[in-house]
Order: structure tokens, then sequence, then C-alpha cells
């Protein structure tokens, strides 16, 4: 079934969110810190492949469970108006084993994806989309969390195409904002970490919040629908 994508109701009910629970924008801080920690040991170790290969893998998976926190908090604060970070961190804490393979095949199908030029890797964006807020939402394991993903995108393609496209572009509007930020010492950096943060929890809310949405449709929907009608046995 195709939807409408009410854009500006969305966005508004995230950054609305966001506002209200300004302790989302934290793990995302952690792992933006935690990340130019790892990249700053990877440079000086870059004579050891192994070791580089070691901190990209722990980078990835740092990113990951920083989104499943990110994500798990959105979830409680759409459910009860107000969240925590110890919440969140508990939530992807037990997750952890089925974020860790998640975190393999992100990585894996992303650099597989890009390395294919941006198509490949736009179709592996959206496929994943919604793998995050179906482990969280539904107790999900990692690959039945993907597939719930690709199934919820396929059968509301351009609902997910409208989605995923006003987050990318907004990301680019961002990303240039915030590069021409980084010419202004310290003040740029800030600017910039504060941007890439209220970003990646908005979105988080966004796509949690069409996720939910688009199931919760379809449940109507089946509900809603007239049963089938009965054999005739009359004769």
């Amino acid at each position: 079934m195709t939807r409408t994508l009410n854009m500006p109701s969305i966005i508004r009910f995230a950054i609305g969110t966001v506002r209200s629970n300004t302790v989302l924008m934290v793990p995302t801080i952690i792992s933006i810190v935690l990340s130019v920690a790892i990249s700053a040991m990877a440079l000086r170790s870059l004579d050891d492949l192994q070791s580089i290969f070691l901190q990209l893998v722990l980078a990835v998976v740092l990113n990951v469970y920083a989104h499943g926190v990110t994500v798990a908090m959105a979830w409680e604060a759409h459910q009860r108006g107000s969240t925590s970070i110890s919440t969140g961190a508990l939530v992807a804490w037990r997750a952890l084993s089925r974020l860790l393979p998640l975190s393999l095949l992100i990585g894996l199908s992303f650099s597989i994806g890009l390395s294919m030029l941006l198509f490949p890797g736009m179709v592996v964006a959206l496929s994943f989309m919604f793998t995050m807020p179906a482990m969280v939402v539904k107790n999900m394991s990692a690959f039945n969390a993907i597939a719930e993903s690709v199934r919820v995108v396929r059968s509301d393609f351009r609902y997910s195409l409208g989605l995923l496209g006003m987050l990318g572009v907004t990301s680019l509007a961002l990303g240039i904002m915030s590069f021409t930020l980084l010419v202004i010492p310290v003040v740029g950096v800030i600017a910039n970490l504060a941007i890439s943060t209220a970003f990646t929890a908005v979105a988080s809310v966004i796509v949690l919040h069409a996720y939910i949405t688009l199931t919760t449709s379809e449940s109507k929907d089946t509900e809603d629908s007239p049963p089938p009608p009965a054999n005739d046995t009359t004769h």
C-alpha cells in the first residue's frame, strides 16, 4: 500500500521530541569523541594493518551501539514522553549480542555497496533503514530485523524512498554547512559537533516514527479488511 509522506508533520514531531529530550544527543557525542580517539590511535599505527583493522571494527561497533542507544531512547520517549541515557544504554547492552553481527553486516554491506558506486550504496541504505527500529521495537534478531526492514521498504517503497531522500538531502546540506564552519577555530568545531549530534538524534526519531507509523498502519489495514466470504455449502 502506498501512503502519503507528511514530511512537515514528521519533522515537527522529531524536532519537538529532541527539544524535550536533549539527552538524545549524548550517545552521538560520546561516539564521535571516542571515534576521533580511535582514529588518532590508528594514525599512530599505520604500519600495523591488523591493529588498524581491529580499530576500524571497534569504531563501527561503537557507532552502531551508539545508534542503538539513541533509538532505544527515542522509543522510550515515544512511549512515555521522556527518556534517559541509562535506559537506552541498558536496552542496547542487552541487545549487544544482536548488535555485533548487525555492525559487521552494515559495515560490510555499505563497503561493498559504496565500492560499486553510489546507487548500490543507496540500495543498501534503503534496505537497512528500519533495521534498528525493528530490533528495538519488536526485539528482533539482526537477521530478522534486516528482513523486516526490507519487507517494510518493499510494502511502502515510495514512502521509504522519500524518507531516505529527505534525510540524504538534509545530511548533505548540513555537511556542507559544517564544512564551512570548520574554518572558524574552536567555535566552528563546537558548532559542527552540535549540528551533527542534533541531526543524528532528529533523524533517529524520524525513522523510528516512520517505522511505527507504517507497521501500525499495516496492522490497522489487516484489522479493517473484510473477512473472506464463507464457503457456500448449499446445493
